[in-house]
């Protein structure tokens, strides 16, 4: 189905929590420490089936998914917790789309960005290249192309960094009274399971 119709909407979050016990355990045995690692897509999409299509899809291809129709709300969680990626249709936003892309790249320098659009400008194709987007998809567009355009994004080494920070963080905040990780363990998980230099990249 052509992204872009009306319909039923839906809310969803998945999300696995790494118990105190799994990462203490690290300093010994990484094994412990190699749970599933779902990638946290934010959805901001106005269209209810077009982002119900699309959120069903970024879920069966392993991510979790926080859809909404309100840029504001966006920004809002944009605000307050690390994502490793955002789909964001600037028409879902009445407002100013240069300074809706600006905001989100004030909030989230880094963040992976596929930007949707049904009507394309100059000014908004130069503000996605400004903040340092991945795709700039003119609509319609089948849901499948986008997920594409997702995944090859994720899979960059610079989304690989951010994915695994962000990880690291989540790990230390959901372990009751422990310290926060320590570049050892985050060494550990490296070779463990990425096999990446990252180590000194996210030591900055």
């Amino acid at each position: 189905m052509p992204f872009g119709q009306d319909g039923p909407s839906i809310e969803i979050v998945h999300r696995k929590n790494c118990s105190a016990s799994g990462l203490a355990a690290m300093n010994t045995s990484s094994n412990q420490f190699a749970q599933p690692f779902s990638p946290q897509i934010l959805l901001l999409q106005g269209e209810l089936v077009a982002r119900a299509e699309l959120a069903r899809l970024l879920i069966a291809a392993g991510h979790t998914v926080r859809p909404t129709a309100l840029a504001t709300q966006a920004l809002a969680w944009l605000a307050d917790g690390d994502y490793d990626g955002l789909v964001l249709d600037l028409d879902a936003d009445d407002g100013d789309s240069v300074a809706l892309l600006h905001e989100v790249s004030r909030l989230q320098p880094d963040l992976p960005l596929v930007i949707l659009t049904g009507r394309p400008t100059l000014p908004t194709a130069i503000a996605a290249v400004q903040v340092g987007a991945a795709d700039y998809l003119v609509k319609p567009v089948a849901a499948t192309m986008i997920l594409e355009s997702i995944d090859r994004t994720l899979h960059s080494l610079a989304a690989l960094k951010r994915q695994l920070g962000r990880y690291v963080r989540q790990a230390a905040r959901n372990a009751d009274g422990l310290a926060p990780v320590s570049y050892t363990h985050l060494d550990v998980y490296k070779r463990q399971d990425l096999g990446l230099g990252l180590v000194d990249d996210l030591k900055a």
